[in-house]
């Protein structure tokens, strides 16, 4: 991530949490590159992803709901395009040599985004593109706006 815009978080006083990468915390690193449909064909990844975004989504809640002075107001959460669990708007799709891109959620995004509803809460999910670091600032400040 950028320096300077981790700079701007800090002089606006806007907090970063970072969220468990399902594809780290289940296979480790390094990792061979997967599509969203690999990993949805490996034992037991989706489970963990279920079990993720439960956890996240109940600390996310707990993170409001116990904050006093100052309170807590949860911006967005980021995603990464082009990633088969975190992407919001571009995910890698199919099997083997048939990888091609889709418009489509990643795998935690989708459940992470039922449990927010589960525990009522309604958070904007943007995706950050590392090709395109502008458009996710330019993103940013409109949320802050």
């Amino acid at each position: 991530m950028n320096i300077n815009f981790l700079r701007l978080l800090l002089d606006l006083k806007i907090g970063v949490i970072q969220m468990p990468c399902p594809e780290f915390t289940f296979c480790g690193n390094p990792r061979p590159p997967r599509t969203r449909d690999e990993y949805l064909n490996l034992p037991g990844f989706l489970k963990h992803c279920v079990k993720l975004a439960d956890e996240t989504a109940n600390y996310l809640r707990n993170l409001i709901d116990n904050a006093r002075e100052p309170s807590i107001k949860i911006l967005a959460i980021v995603g990464v395009e082009r990633s088969p669990t975190c992407g919001v708007k571009c995910v890698p799709v199919g099997m083997g040599m048939d990888k091609r891109y889709e418009k489509k959620k990643g795998i935690f995004i989708e459940l992470l985004l039922r449990s927010l509803r589960r525990v009522n809460l309604e958070i904007p999910i943007v995706g950050i593109d590392f090709d395109k670091p502008q458009e996710f600032v330019n993103v940013i400040g409109s949320l802050i706006k």
